[in-house]
């Protein structure tokens, strides 16, 4: 395999140009051994959420190359080789990134402290519907889903039995902290939750998978009964859930966020490409509307034209006839108070039907 040789100032430029995850998967060395050469080495690196606000194109800072070091100048990377069985999911990668970045909250704690507002507006609502369920209406069949826990509408989407109401609270309160440490957000809007990267929206929620039995009911077919197996849903394209399995969802933060961020990632690029496509098209459809406008505007100006030609054409006509009748008119002897009246009143008419002579008549009036 390759090996290539960086100064100092050259690994401390690779290190900004891209993030840690991407150097692993181009050099064979692992991630303990590349921090502890970058400490030794005395080179900065990126802070917490820094590709992420890169990526969006928010102010990040850039540390310095510190100039006061003694230590080795220079330091042999291997080129991984292309065919190497370590080439990882681009989701593997993501998440090996999201897990060594420091102080990122990746664990779900075993006791619910320092709650966001989401959460305690949730606990509230959920915490008063288990009292119910636990007292005053156990073995009513009021319900289509007995014995589960809902929140209110416009609060966060949960839907548990009274046993996992704890669970899905620190479950959902982790994630919305995960969430917030890399820059995203999570909002409710007219009864839908949603996780929300930049521009890019998914609505989700956590429900305790249910078993359908027959109902003891005779005017009720089915009846629900909750299975103690929590899933966490993306419940708008490209669906996704996440279920408690080998692996509970409390130990599967880092995998959620990376899909979640892929999934955004791949959004944003497909609406920025089919945005540049539509400015495309519309800038296409501009051009077309000012050529059709052109060609309307000489076509009319056209016929305008062969319009004013014809006009003085025969205000011409007219005017050559006046004459031949004045002229006579002249020579017989003949021209009568009534006959000046007619020359008179024709040469007015020859002048209206003149273009040339409206057209000035018209400037003599602005002016």
């Amino acid at each position: 395999m390759e090996k290539i040789i960086l100064t100092r100032k050259e690994l401390y430029d690779l290190v900004w140009s891209e993030p840690v995850a991407a150097l692993l998967r181009k050099y064979d060395i692992k991630n303990s051994e590349l921090r502890k050469i970058l400490t030794e080495m005395n080179i900065p690196t990126p802070e917490m959420g820094h590709w992420q606000r890169l990526q969006y194109g928010k102010h990040v800072e850039i540390k310095l190359l510190p100039g006061d070091f003694s230590g080795r100048d220079n330091i042999t990377l291997t080129l991984r080789d292309i065919n190497s069985p370590f080439v990882k999911s681009a989701q593997k990668i993501l998440k090996e990134s999201i897990v060594n970045e420091t102080n990122l909250p990746v664990k779900v704690s075993q006791k619910l402290s320092n709650p966001d507002p989401l959460i305690s507006e949730a606990r509230e609502s959920l915490m008063m519907k288990r009292s119910i369920h636990d007292s005053r209406y156990v073995g009513l069949n009021f319900d289509r889903y007995k014995g589960l826990a809902e929140t209110k509408r416009n609060e966060l989407r949960i839907r548990v039995s009274p046993a996992n109401v704890g669970r899905a609270l620190r479950f959902f309160d982790a994630f919305i902290k995960l969430l917030r440490a890399r820059q995203h957000d999570i909002i409710i809007e007219n009864d839908h939750t949603y996780a929300v990267f930049e521009k890019e929206k998914f609505e989700i929620s956590l429900k305790e998978r249910l078993f359908r039995t027959k109902s003891s009911d005779s005017w009720q077919r089915l009846e629900y009964q909750p299975s103690g197996i929590l899933v966490f849903k993306l419940e708008s394209y490209p669906y996704k859930e996440w279920k408690d399995g080998q692996r509970l969802i409390e130990d599967r933060l880092p995998d959620i966020l990376a899909r979640f961020e892929l999934y955004a990632q791949k959004l944003k690029q497909e609406r920025l490409y089919y945005e540049e496509q539509h400015k495309i098209q519309e800038e296409k459809e501009r051009i077309e509307r000012e050529i059709k406008a052109r060609k309307e505007k000489e076509i009319r100006n056209f016929r305008k034209l062969v319009k004013e030609a014809n006009q003085w054409q025969q205000s011409q006509m007219i005017r050559s006839y006046i004459s031949y009748v004045e002229n006579n008119a002249l020579e017989m002897g003949e021209l009568s108070d009534e006959l000046k009246y007619w020359i008179e009143w024709s040469k007015q008419k020859a002048d209206w039907l003149d273009p040339y002579k409206k057209r000035r008549k018209c400037i003599r009036n602005l002016q």
